[in-house]
């Protein structure tokens, strides 16, 4: 199952191409963490905590620093110093490793003009390309539960859904688990889309439409049936399989419903207590498919933990794969030269890592890698998980108006500077019809509430951070880690700059274009801002020291 579907709408369009690529990590947080590119680090992670962006005023009304806080809140004041953490990060394990190498394997592979599918006996590598059928499912004490969208067969031809080895598309696992296999050894579909269903069609791709007992309805849906499951009449109504496999028609539709010979389908059902009859009607086979002799090719997989679909999140899958054909490309040895030549890595940049090998200290730092961006992911939920806890456990008397109408400002500049980036062309130069695709929303009330809404919850996270900091002296750093954290945190906005500029030491002019970077970096933000930015770094790592994880 892929990871990524559906981007045709041109509103998903519009938000892939304007959020930035941590912001689209993190998820949906709000129009008000939207930031620059540019912006890295721990601005982004300010960002999405409390809302900073470059639109920003610079001239902030609201003092944080003077006001008397306990105007607006009420929160304890040790909160952060003990509070439960659930985190649901799975180790890294070499089957991680693996897939990760594979990646690497693939983008390093030798692409020639398109190569033609290749039908038969051909053993999958990693780079290479192979159609594809699948069906999903999960198993729940030894019984396998299909899960919808994990099924391709109702899909076209198959030379047209191909997948990428080690491209990292579908769920991990599903890719390595084909690799070193070959369509001779396993079981293939053949699917039809015309004539009538006949004895060796197995799997239908059914469209149609129900009528609820309890007066409400479902039109349009599609399934995929397989015509040797002894439940299907209970399912589907009495007679339901026999009707199929009586060389029904691919193509043309069947209970009706509406007085014709073929009538719908009545299941009965129980609706709060109520015995009702649920009607399938307007029933359309799409396509019927055929599997061979053989052993059907299952492939395991595991559902990331942040998976879209939160029933599948965190579990093991498994795949009836039918290859339909490969094309072969030539992929790079997994060899000390790839490594030193190809990935440019020196032994002496390995030699801190175990192995009797290149490629054996390579595995070691692919590894420790994944193991760095798994810690990283941890405390980003650590953190986020403290800002969830500690604003649901605060009491907001008020909220500084002056500060929820700049922050609000502050993201509708935001919108409005992406709007004019090329988009006011295709919505005719009407902002209110962008703001609403842009933020997936009816109406112009719709999108502006919620704007609004996320400025209030801007100006609850400073608030409680600021109430916080002033009542634990803990949590301001001296002058001296002051200073070290600004330079941290200022260089590398200033590298980030300075890539996007792409102004090297070979440039010309190097020093008074690094002199002008470094006044355009510090004119980002305005110097409280600055100073908010290392004293939440401080204080953040101090806060996370009293997580509990569970």
């Amino acid at each position: 199952m892929a990871n990524n579907k559906n981007k045709d709408t041109k509103k998903k369009q519009v938000k892939e191409e304007t959020e930035t690529a941590e912001t689209k990590k993190l998820g949906k947080r709000g129009i008000i963490t939207i930031i620059l590119a540019s912006v890295a680090l721990v601005g982004i992670t300010l960002g999405i905590i409390f809302g900073v962006t470059a639109c920003r005023n610079k001239n902030k009304p609201f003092d944080f620093n003077t006001s008397d806080l306990s105007k607006y809140l009420s929160v304890a004041t040790d909160y952060y110093k003990s509070y439960n953490v659930d985190i649901d990060i799975p180790e890294i394990t070499d089957d991680d490793v693996k897939e990760e190498i594979i990646k690497v394997l693939c983008k390093n592979k030798i692409r020639p003009d398109k190569a033609p599918i290749t039908k038969f006996d051909v053993e999958i590598s990693a780079g290479d390309v192979a159609a594809i059928y699948y069906r999903g499912y999960t198993e729940e004490n030894g019984i396998k539960k299909y899960f919808d969208g994990g099924c391709n067969f109702g899909e076209g031809d198959p030379a047209k859904i191909e997948l990428e080895i080690g491209s990292g598309s579908f769920v991990p696992g599903f890719e390595s688990g084909l690799i070193g296999k070959n369509q001779k050894d396993f079981a293939t579909l053949t699917r039809k889309t015309s004539g009538k269903i006949d004895i060796k069609d197995r799997l239908i791709s059914l469209t149609y439409s129900v009528a609820r007992a309890d007066g409400t309805s479902e039109r349009s849906k599609t399934v995929v049936i397989d015509l040797l499951d002894p439940t299907l009449d209970e399912r589907w109504g009495e007679g339901f399989a026999a009707y199929l496999r009586d060389n029904k028609e691919i193509g043309n539709y069947f209970a009706t419903g509406n007085g014709k010979a073929d009538p719908p389908f009545i299941v009965n059902t129980v609706v709060e207590g109520k015995e009702g009859e649920d009607a399938y009607t307007n029933m359309l086979i799409n396509s019927a498919c055929s599997i061979s002799e053989g052993n059907v090719l299952i492939v395991e997989a595991r559902f990331p933990n942040d998976y879209s679909s939160a029933d599948l999140r965190g579990k093991t899958g498994y795949f009836e794969v039918y290859i339909q054909g490969v094309r072969d490309y030539k992929t790079p040895e997994l060899n000390d030269a790839f490594v030193t030549d190809t990935l440019k890595i020196s032994a002496d940049e390995l030699a801190k890592y175990d192995g009797a090998t290149l490629v054996d200290k390579y595995q070691a730092k692919v590894k420790a890698d994944l193991n760095a961006s798994r810690d990283s992911k941890i405390e980003l939920a650590i953190e986020n998980s403290f800002w969830e806890q500690i604003l649901a456990a605060t009491t907001f008397y008020q909220l500084p108006e002056s500060e929820v109408l700049e922050n609000y400002n502050a993201a509708v500049a935001e919108m409005k500077a992406i709007f004019d980036s090329g988009y006011n062309t295709y919505y005719n130069n009407d902002f209110d019809m962008f703001a609403r695709a842009y933020l997936e929303l009816s109406t112009s009330a719709d999108w502006t509430a919620t704007v609004r809404k996320d400025a209030e919850n801007a100006a609850k996270r400073r608030l409680v951070f600021y109430y916080l900091v002033r009542n634990n002296a803990e949590l301001m750093p001296d002058d001296a880690k002051y200073n070290e954290i600004y330079e941290m945190i200022f260089n590398t906005y200033l590298d980030e700059y300075l890539a996007e500029n792409k102004i090297t030491e070979n440039s010309s002019n190097y020093e008074q274009q690094l002199a002008l970077a470094k006044e355009a970096v510090k004119n980002m933000y305005a110097e409280e801002y600055w100073r908010e930015f290392v004293i939440y770094e401080y204080a953040i790592e101090k806060i996370m020291d009293g997580a509990n994880l569970v």
